[in-house]
């Protein structure tokens, strides 16, 4: 066949090791040359391009990272190679990367975990001493891995604690209201009863107390579990040695093959232990991990004080702002900390960064819900986009079958960062009553398998990483985790139906590559309300909304994302990390970081954007904590904008852009689809996730072309139609995938003209900003012609161009290298820029003629406190058919 599309035809027939399919490689014992050679094959010919070792807790402790497990790991490398597979390095044992197997603490006591536990109390007249006790600590996450988690975490088998510190106390009148006045420092006198392994009991004598009657006083104290063999991811120092003890024996093993054969590390949720108390009080569930050098990063706030006493109670209209405070430097400092020392070993080694944080959303659509702890505050703070700026690839945890947003989010992270898909580790945990989840599902059929990846490369993932392929199968006793047979089953070479798992490899490395092909539509941005989640936690209506609503956008077949608020901070107008957003979606957004949010997002719908709002309007601020003035500027704006909007229960009609478009007949089950596009092609897929045939069209309205069907199964693509326009129909039976393309000569190229811009007045030069106003850049009473010039070299030669100006105050006259080609006095303001008249270098400019107002108004009382707009207020841009860059400005 004559395919215009070779290369792409070359990658979707052979798809590469970063789109195949991976598995973690568990190993239960040091396996021999012969097992390695075995299983590896076995691997290969199951379809996998790519693996990771990783020892599980049958591994003897003692032999991890032991020179007989390096050599093994060694050997594995040099068999890879010859194989051509790729390698991660799985980075530590079983899981909760950080620990080495217990070698980063030993002999260095002072980093293992450290927590901030709190308690109050509230005195009696009766008693002389108000006493504040912490008592009973216990992990949850860590009693449910049974004794030999318990082993495997402590060193003892239990914890115990030493190291007792009063990091501060504060005595406040027990009243309705918060008062800042009210709060006195009385850890001077704090007088320590008890400290020991299991318990804290801190006596404040009544006579030394600013209230005899009613008060209360609040203890936030620290300790070391010293029995612990996890971390303080506070301290760099931890991260540092886990990297000299963890990392550097990787390196001196795979030799030559690091950073080639050997391609990335692979962090697997970092986290100390989530302690509760019998005495804990307040909305932050668990214990904080703890290191002096937070307390002298909140002290930077001048407000201590408030800022503790937030996370234990209500203070009043400050409490949001003192809470996010909190989790903003808890954030910063546990990164910088932790991942900042392994990104910057691994740019130096020249091997890339993965892995996954703990997630609060695995096995569903809601950013609050919780598989690990009681709070994901506790740990990295929730602050995923951040994370990820650390990491080179970004990598998700999903669990069991059920449809879930973990590769949705995952894309989402990695494009704020510039990159695009993400790794999707998959595991199966049991759920059935009376079971422990470690046992897995060994009823997992190749069916179901397949049919979960397909939904998580249509959401997102670039790779399908599954947990797991096994050294061997175990015993038949009863016991999880140490037994291999019942440690998160199946493992899939086991599986009586592992030889047809090649096919089903082949299918979802060249869906991935298919849909790797161009770049999404864009039609809703989902902005993530990272500092709702700070100040309510998870137990507000935040992440049930959000769920709704992206559950509401997948099954209706718009593409949408997460954004980060400060990704809607550094915003131009549409353009948010480098995609232009028709819509942005608020859910139950109640905090922001200050006021200049929602003047972004005035600008965003000044610009031509959607504002979506569903739930509740914001109220707080980090920057000033209550703001009533920030719903009534919003409910405002709502009410001034046509494009701006509350949403119930169903989306605008109209909200969907004229872009190319999948229908679909009603039917039951879900419908996975997306669109992608480059330079000259649209690309459809449809994946049926149903029980029942399904009828659909694709839609590409004003478009026609050569339709082609790829086909995942075989790799051949086959021309439907030499010259097809507007629509197409297709039948998509259950459980499959079809993928289309619609090779095209029309395409339209958008490039932004933010920078470099200068305006003349009064044949007077300057530098001069588009996205406001020259009456707000100093020229507060010039109301004559206002001439904007830019000069533009492209790097090819433009056969035509169309010049957009989406927001200007005035009227406007376009000159191209000295001749004018058009004018307009009122919107729409586009013109063409006739081919003749570019060349490589040009000299563009646009004159406006604003209104009157302030020169007339300037020496009077009327002006009314406000000034009126002058000139561009929006970022122009060109609109081509060609491919082109800006090479310079």
């Amino acid at each position: 066949m004559n395919n215009p599309l070779p290369e792409a035809l070359q990658r979707f027939q052979n798809p590469d090791v970063w789109h195949a399919p991976a598995t973690y490689w568990f190993w239960h014992t040091i396996p021999n040359s012969q097992q390695i050679d075995q299983q590896l094959l076995q691997l290969k010919e199951g379809g996998f391009g790519s693996f990771q070792i990783a020892a599980r807790l049958s591994l003897p402790l003692e032999e991890y990272l032991s020179n007989a497990w390096l050599e093994a790991c060694r050997y594995t490398a040099d068999k890879a190679a010859e194989l051509g597979l790729m390698m991660g390095v799985y980075d530590d044992y079983n899981w909760l990367s950080g620990h080495a197997g217990g070698r980063t603490v030993a002999g260095h006591d002072e980093l293992r975990e450290r927590h901030l536990f709190w308690s109050q109390a509230q005195g009696k007249v009766s008693e002389r001493v108000i006493t504040c006790s912490i008592s009973d600590i216990r992990s949850a996450d860590a009693l449910a891995l049974q004794q030999c988690g318990m082993d495997w975490i402590f060193e003892e088998g239990r914890p115990a604690w030493d190291e007792w510190e009063i990091v501060a106390a504060y005595a406040t009148p027990l009243s309705d209201t918060f008062d800042t006045d009210n709060v006195i420092d009385v850890a001077y006198c704090a007088r320590t009863v008890e400290a020991t392994s299991g318990r804290l009991s801190v006596e404040f004598d009544v006579d030394k107390l600013p209230w005899r009657e009613n008060t209360v006083v609040s203890l936030f104290a620290a300790a070391r579990c010293r029995t612990s063999r996890m971390i303080n991811y506070l301290m760099p120092e931890a991260a540092k040695n886990f990297i000299r003890v963890g990392y550097e024996p990787y390196a001196h093993a795979f030799g030559d093959h690091f950073g080639k054969t050997v391609a990335y590390m692979f962090f697997d949720q970092p986290h100390s232990c989530f302690w509760q108390w019998r005495e804990h009080s307040g909305p932050v569930k668990s214990s904080l991990m703890f290191d002096r050098r937070l307390i002298d990063s909140l002290e930077t706030e001048d407000a201590l004080p408030e800022i503790l006493l937030s996370l234990i109670m209500d203070i009043g209209d400050r409490t949001a702002r003192r809470r996010c405070a909190f989790f903003s430097h808890y954030s910063q400092l546990a990164m910088t900390s932790f991942f900042g020392e392994l990104a910057a070993w691994c740019r130096q080694r020249n091997v890339l960064l993965s892995g996954h944080e703990v997630l609060g959303h695995v096995s569903s659509w809601d950013f609050a819900s919780k598989i690990i702890t009681e709070d994901n505050r506790c740990n990295f703070a929730m602050d995923y986009f951040a994370l990820d700026g650390w990491r080179d690839i970004t990598a998700v945890d999903s669990r069991n079958n059920d449809p879930q947003m973990a590769a949705k989010v995952g894309d989402s992270v990695a494009r704020s960062h510039g990159r695009k898909g993400c790794i999707v580790e998959q595991y199966y945990a049991r759920v059935l009553p009376g079971t422990h989840f470690a046992a897995g599902q060994w009823e997992l059929s190749l069916h179901e398998y397949r049919k979960q990846a397909f939904r998580h490369h249509l959401l997102g993932a670039k790779q399908f990483l599954i947990h797991a392929f096994w050294l061997t199968d175990g015993t038949s006793d009863d016991s999880v985790l140490n037994n291999p047979r019942f440690d998160f089953a199946p493992g899939i070479n086991f599986q009586p139906w592992y030889p047809f798992h090649a096919s089903f490899a082949r299918e979802s490395g060249r869906l991935s590559e298919f849909l790797d092909f161009g770049d999404p539509y864009i039609d809703i941005g989902i902005i993530y309300p990272k500092r709702t989640f700070w100040h309510y936690g998870i137990d507000g209506e935040e992440g049930a909304t959000g769920a709704r609503w992206a559950q509401r956008l997948s099954a209706e077949g718009y593409e949408y994302f997460f954004i980060d608020e400060d990704n809607v901070l550094q915003a131009q107008d549409s353009l948010i990390n480098g995609e232009y957003y028709p819509a942005l979606l608020l859910t139950d957004m109640k905090v922001v970081r200050s006021i200049e949010t929602l003047l972004r997002l005035e600008s965003f719908v000044c610009a031509g954007g959607r504002l979506l709002i569903a739930g509740k309007h914001m109220t707080h601020s980090e920057a000033s904590g209550f703001e009533p003035g920030l719903g009534e500027r919003l409910t405002k704006f709502i009410n001034k904008h046509e494009r701006c909007c509350v949403i119930q229960d169903t989306l605008p009609a109209d909200l969907k852009t004229t872009r190319p478009y999948i229908g679909f007949a009603p039917q039951n089950g879900q419908v996975w689809t997306r669109i992608t596009h480059d330079d000259t092609t649209e690309y459809f897929t449809l994946f049926n996730d149903s029980d029942a045939p399904l009828h659909a069209w694709l839609h590409f309205p004003a478009l026609s072309g050569r339709l082609c069907e790829w086909q995942i199964a075989t790799g051949d693509v086959n021309c439907l139609a030499e010259d097809v326009s507007e629509s197409y129909p297709v039948r998509v039976n259950a459980g499959d995938v079809r993928c289309f393309s619609l090779h095209t000569e029309r395409r339209i190229h958008t490039i932004v003209l933010d920078k470099h811009w200068q305006l003349v007045v009064d044949n007077i030069s300057r530098p001069v900003e588009v996205d406001r106003g020259w009456e707000l850049q100093g020229l507060n009473d010039w109301c004559g012609a206002g001439r904007y010039q830019l000069d533009i070299e492209f790097d090819a030669i433009v056969d035509d161009a169309q010049l957009c100006l989406p927001n200007v105050s005035g009227s406007v006259e376009v000159w191209l290298n000295g001749q004018q080609v058009g004018e307009k006095g009122w919107p729409e303001y586009r013109f063409t820029l006739p081919a003749h008249l570019l060349r490589k270098k040009n000299a563009l400019a646009v004159v406006v003629y604003p209104s009157a107002a302030n020169h007339y108004y300037a020496k009077s009382a009327w002006q009314g406190g406000q000034l009126a707009p002058c000139g561009i207020t929006s970022p122009p841009y060109l609109q081509t058919k060609n491919s082109i860059k800006i090479a310079a400005v």
